[in-house]
């Protein structure tokens, strides 16, 4: 598994996949768009019937620098494809797959949230060194603190 180092960004703002929010984030420049990491949580595009037109947006938005990839917990975006991404098979694998196309998003596949989960109880998933088919769960393993 890759391990990502949050520490060398002073600003991780939550963003959504929204075409107005997408819009400013491209008005900032490269660089200000590098020295930040985005959790950008993709929603359902419009005409589109999964999340790949969101996160290709995003990706193209955020130009090659750094952002992290989260899924919308709004059961009327795209329930069927949600359903599908959050299947957690083989280690999520369906979302590992999806986010694997755009290896910038450096630190997507890593965090898991329950809806309404307050920042310290996030988890990231690790896979056992026995089994990457079964993962654990270890808070200090992303650097999340109280």
């Amino acid at each position: 598994m890759n391990h990502f180092r949050f520490d060398g960004y002073p600003y991780f703002p939550a963003l959504r996949t929204r075409s107005s929010e997408l819009k400013g984030l491209q008005h900032l420049a490269i660089e200000q768009r590098a020295a930040m990491l985005p959790l950008l949580t993709l929603g359902r595009w419009p005409r589109s019937n999964d999340f790949l037109r969101s996160a290709e947006r995003a990706a193209e938005v955020m130009q090659g620098a750094p952002y992290c990839l989260d899924l919308t917990h709004d059961g009327n975006h795209l329930p069927e494809a949600q359903q599908q991404l959050r299947n957690p098979a083989r280690g999520y694998e369906a979302w590992r797959q999806f986010v694997a196309r755009w290896p910038q998003a450096s630190c997507s596949g890593t965090l898991h949230a329950a809806p309404r989960t307050k920042a310290s109880k996030v988890m990231c998933a690790q896979p056992k060194p026995s089994s990457a088919q079964t993962p654990t769960w270890a808070p200090a393993a992303c650097g999340v603190s109280k």
